[in-house]
């Protein structure tokens, strides 16, 4: 497997220029309410483990034209600039899962984080690692890479949600059936 499936996608200098990119598009789109670096509070967590307050980059809440195509899930993004490892990403984002997050005067959790800028299939056709795409899958940690001045999310090696110039796809089928499974696999 290519040593740059284990990282992030794209030509981004810096985590700020990543998250402004990722911004315009959503913006741009009209979908989403957008929440910028929200703090949250942890309503559980593995034991021996630090206690900290986590703060996601973003919280995504769909708006009217979205819940009508069926997508109602609020999500979380977590993004870094481009090259960063994905393994620190994937460890983050699951100590995210375990909270929920202030926005205005209500608490969020969101049904699933994706890792921006991560392309799940790399220029040569490799993808990322299955092992590694199991554990996000069961936990609903999906990837997002810009696609044709808008984004596309998936999970468990199924797109569920593209926004571009070209139109919208919702597949909230799909994503509903992605880290259901309990006990044994």
């Amino acid at each position: 497997m290519s040593q740059r499936l284990n990282r992030t996608a794209g030509a981004f200098a810096s985590e700020h220029e990543s998250l402004a990119a990722f911004d315009e598009a959503v913006d741009r789109s009209g979908l989403f309410r957008l929440y910028r670096e929200v703090d949250g509070y942890y309503v559980t967590h593995r034991p021996e483990r630090e206690l900290s307050c986590p703060r996601i980059d973003r919280i995504l809440v769909p708006n009217a034209k979205l819940r009508e195509l069926g997508w109602v899930a609020t999500i979380g993004v977590e993004a870094k600039r481009s090259g960063a490892k994905l393994g620190p990403m994937v460890c983050q984002a699951l100590d995210y899962s375990w909270a929920i997050y202030r926005v205005s005067d209500t608490y969020l959790h969101p049904e699933a984080i994706f890792l921006w800028p991560v392309d799940r299939e790399g220029i040569d056709g490799e993808t990322i690692g299955h092992a590694i795409e199991s554990v996000m899958t069961q936990n609903r940690i999906g990837y997002a890479c810009p696609a044709r001045e808008g984004v596309q999310f998936g999970v468990g090696g199924c797109w569920v949600l593209s926004f571009s110039s070209a139109g919208v796809v919702a597949r909230r089928d799909i994503f509903d059936r992605v880290g259901r499974k309990v006990g044994s696999r």
